[in-house]
């Protein structure tokens, strides 16, 4: 199995106009920011993340496809696996050698992206620091693992489907679902019933707003979030996520196992 991991990530070396596509998201983000930054003022990073949880999760949910769509279906073309299976490797070697890599690949530039969200904000607002700063930072990398949830669902149904350019397209599926459910304002829109309610409770922080008058700048609004993780929340995510995981896991498997090698 380790033979076919390293050779499906040597592989995605080789796919250079997959990096050249996630470049271009981070492209993306950077100028999103920067674009952003004339609308609602927001004085530090922590200000815009909070302000923005919706567009801070966004771009990774996108290229989730887009990895796993490389990672794992591309072989689908010229039937790789079936020759793995021919010469000696069990179809549990084939199937894991690539649910591996394909949901950590996939899951580890999704947050990523988060991370380089927050950076391109904080370049532009500067840093706050203190106990928000630290708390935004554990929701952000937290995020990983409804994104390894979310990518080993497509990993299960790339074995499915056996078409990458599907795989691929459900990135943007993917992220309407998210759109949908962040116009839902719905405690069940927070929950851990799915990868994309997951993301977004993780990044939707409770607040209030506080109105005061000032003689020059006339109402001036002070919002305030509360960032702090709650022990459950934390253990939910990674709970229900490897769980999942583990189901997504089981069911490409035996689908994997009972298809016939064409």
């Amino acid at each position: 199995m380790g033979t076919i991991i390293r050779s499906q990530l040597y592989q995605l070396k080789r796919m250079k106009f997959a990096f050249v596509i996630y470049l271009l998201f981070v492209l993306g983000i950077g100028l999103t920011t920067i674009t952003m930054s004339g609308g609602e003022a927001c004085e530090y990073m922590e200000e815009f993340v909070l302000k923005n949880p919706d567009f801070m999760v966004s771009f990774g949910i996108l290229t989730i496809g887009l990895w796993v769509g490389y990672t794992c279906g591309m072989d689908f073309r010229d039937k790789v696996s079936n020759y793995e299976v021919m010469y000696g490797h069990s179809r549990l070697q084939v199937y894991a050698g690539r649910f591996i890599p394909g949901c950590l690949v996939s899951a580890v530039s999704a947050t990523i992206l988060v991370l380089v969200t927050m950076l391109f904000g904080g370049i532009l607002r500067g840093f706050e620091g203190g106990e928000d700063t630290v708390n935004l930072c554990i929701r952000c990398t937290l995020t990983i693992f409804p994104y390894l949830r979310m990518t080993a669902f497509l990993v299960c149904l790339t074995f499915v489907i056996r078409n990458p350019y599907i795989i691929m397209s459900m990135g943007y599926c993917f992220f309407m679902a998210y759109a949908v459910t962040a116009s839902i304002d719905l405690k069940m829109s927070r929950s851990n019933i799915s990868s994309i309610t997951n993301l977004r409770g993780l990044m939707d922080c409770s607040g209030w707003s506080i109105y005061n008058l000032d003689p020059v700048k006339g109402i001036v609004n002070y919002d305030t979030f509360d960032t702090g993780l709650s022990a459950g929340l934390v253990l939910e995510t990674i709970g229900s996520s490897i769980v999942m995981m583990g189901i997504y896991f089981v069911i490409g498997y035996l689908f994997f196992k009972k298809s016939d090698l064409d």
